[in-house]
């Protein structure tokens, strides 16, 4: 199972550093959902996809993933564990 960290965030305003999630081959979520004040399900909506796509392939692979409805928040991904 793959394993995801954030590393970083941009133009959020909550702590996401060091949050961690896995996924099935499926996409499914495995670990627990991330609680913010505000909803923000792009996070693991884009992840999952991310993990879908196996864009990243290697242990410390790292990427951003970008809203796509605000485009100036991010959040950057690290591939910690196959």
């Amino acid at each position: 199972m793959p394993k995801y960290v954030i590393m970083g965030v941009d133009s959020i305003p909550c702590e996401l550093v060091g949050r961690d999630m896995m996924f099935d081959g499926e996409g499914n979520r495995l670990s627990e959902p991330i609680v913010t004040k505000w909803p923000m399900p792009w996070i693991e909506k884009e992840i999952s996809e991310l993990d879908a796509s196996q864009k990243l392939k290697n242990e410390n692979d790292a990427v951003r993933v970008y809203n796509k409805d605000e485009p100036d928040q991010y959040v950057e991904v690290m591939l910690v564990a196959k």
